[in-house]
C-alpha cells in the first residue's frame, strides 16, 4: 500500500488592528515623546511596534515584540546627538558638520546590521524567536564601498587628465570647469545604477542569514533581476513625466489660446499661466509618485516573498497588485495631507492590513515542531542610532 501524500495547508496572514486604536497609542507616544524631550521615543517605538506585531495573526496566532524601551533608549540618545551634531554643526564650525556625516557614514553599515539582529532576536512566533545571523562586513561593502568605487575612479581619472593636461590649450582642462562638467553626471549617475542591484545583494543576504528558531531561511532572488525592477521603474517615471509635461503644455497653451485667461485678474497675464501649470503640475505629479511607489514596493516584495522558503518547508508567497497598492497608497496620502497629519494612525493600519493580508506561508508541516534558538543577546545600540537616521534596507518580512 503507497504511502499517501501528505496534505498541503496554505495559511493567510490576518491583520486585526484598527486605526482608532492606533490613533490612541500614536497620540500618546508623541505627547510623550515631546514632553520629555525626546527621551520617550525608546518607549514610544517599542509600543507601536507591540501593536502592529500582536495584531499579525498566522494560523489563529500572532507574532510578538519583546523589546524594552530601556533597550533602545542608548542607542536612541547617540542616534540624536549625532542628529545634534550634524544640524548645528553649520552654526559652531563647518568642520562638526564634515565630523558628523563622516561619524554617520561609517555606523550606518554597522547600525543597519545590528538593528535587523536586534529585531528579529526580540519578535517571536509560538514562543519561538527569530534570528539574524549575518555580520556587519557585507554591509559595509556593499552600502560603503562599493559606491564609492565610481568616485575613486572619477577623481583617478580626473586627475590623469589634469596631469597631462598641463600646458595644453585644451577644452577639458580644469581650468575651465571641462573636466568636472563631464565627470560629476557620469559619476552620479554610475552611483544611482548601482544602487538598486546593492540593495539586491543587501536583500539576499539579510533574508539568507534570517532564522525563525534553528530553521534558516533561503532566498533564490538575484541582485541583478531586483535591480531591473527599480531600472524599469525608472524607465516608467520618465514616461510619465513626459506625460505630464505635455498635458500641462497642452491645457495651457488651449486655455491661452482661447483667450479664457483674459478675463483674470492679475497684472502680468503670464502669472497665470504659471499658477495654473503649476497647479497641474502638482496634481498630477502626486498620482504619479504613488504609482510609481507603488510598482515598486509591489514587484520587489512579491519577488522576495515568493522566492523565499523557510527550512525547506514552509512556502512564503505574496500576491500584492500594483492597481490595488497605488489605490491605498494615493487615498492615505490624501488622507494624511488633509487632515494635517492627523489620520496617519488610520493609514498606517490600512497599509499594514493590505501588506499583511496579501501574504501566505504553505506548507505540509506544523510551525509546533520548531524550536527556539538561544543565541547571544545582541545590543540595541544599532536600532537606535538606525532610527534616528531612518536607516533601513527593507528585506520584505
Amino acid at each position: 500500500m503507497q504511502d499517501q501524500p501528505t496534505p498541503t495547508t496554505t495559511h493567510r496572514l490576518q491583520f486585526t488592528g484598527s486605526g482608532s486604536e492606533y490613533f490612541r497609542i500614536w497620540i500618546v507616544n508623541i505627547l510623550l515623546t515631546v514632553c520629555t524631550l525626546y527621551i520617550y521615543s525608546a518607549w514610544a517605538k517599542v509600543r507601536s511596534r507591540r501593536y502592529f506585531y500582536g495584531n499579525t495573526v498566522l494560523d489563529g496566532s500572532s507574532f510578538e515584540y519583546h523589546a524594552k524601551g530601556k533597550q533602545l533608549l542608548l542607542g536612541s540618545l547617540i542616534g540624536l546627538g549625532l542628529v545634534g551634531l550634524i544640524a548645528f554643526g553649520e552654526i559652531i564650525s563647518p568642520a562638526l558638520v564634515v565630523a558628523g556625516y563622516v561619524v554617520l557614514s561609517l555606523l550606518a553599515p554597522w547600525a543597519i546590521c545590528r538593528s535587523k539582529a536586534f529585531n528579529a532576536r526580540m519578535s517571536s512566533y509560538r514562543n519561538v524567536r527569530f534570528g539574524f545571523s549575518g555580520q556587519a562586513w557585507p554591509f559595509y561593502k556593499y552600502l560603503l564601498l562599493f559606491p564609492l568605487i565610481p568616485l575613486f575612479i572619477a577623481a583617478a581619472i580626473g586627475g590623469a587628465m589634469y596631469f597631462f593636461s598641463q600646458g595644453l590649450e585644451s577644452p577639458m582642462s580644469l581650468d575651465n570647469g571641462g573636466l568636472a562638467f563631464a565627470l560629476i553626471p557620469v559619476t552620479l549617475f554610475s552611483v544611482y545604477a548601482m544602487l538598486p542591484w546593492l540593495f539586491g545583494k543587501i536583500n539576499a543576504y539579510t533574508i539568507n542569514k534570517s532564522e525563525f528558531g534553528t530553521a534558516p531561511f533561503s532566498t533564490s532572488i538575484t541582485a541583478g533581476k531586483y535591480a531591473r525592477i527599480y531600472y524599469k521603474a525608472a524607465f516608467l517615471s520618465v514616461g510619465l513625466f513626459v506625460l505630464i509635461a505635455g498635458v500641462i503644455f497642452g491645457v495651457t497653451y488651449t486655455t491661452k489660446k482661447m483667450g479664457l485667461l483674459d478675463s483674470i485678474d492679475v497684472s502680468e497675464p503670464d502669472s497665470a499661466v504659471v499658477f495654473i501649470m503649476m497647479g497641474l503640475m502638482y496634481t498630477l505629479m502626486i498620482p504619479v509618485f504613488t504609482l510609481v511607489k507603488a510598482y515598486i514596493q509591489t514587484r520587489t516584495r512579491n519577488y522576495q516573498f515568493n522566492n523565499t522558503i523557510l527550512d525547506g518547508k514552509f512556502t512564503l508567497s505574496s500576491d500584492v497588485t500594483i492597481r490595488k497598492l497605488w489605490w491605498l497608497e494615493l487615498t492615505n496620502l490624501l488622507m494624511v495631507l488633509f487632515s494635517l497629519g492627523l489620520a496617519y494612525p488610520w493609514a498606517a493600519v490600512r497599509k499594514a492590513r493590505f501588506m499583511v493580508n496579501h501574504t501566505q506561508v504553505t506548507s505540509s508541516h506544523n510551525a509546533d515542531q520548531f524550536v527556539s534558538h538561544i543565541g547571544n543577546q545582541v545590543s540595541a545600540i544599532g536600532d537606535g542610532i538606525g532610527d534616528a537616521f531612518d536607516m533601513d534596507i527593507a528585506a520584505g518580512f
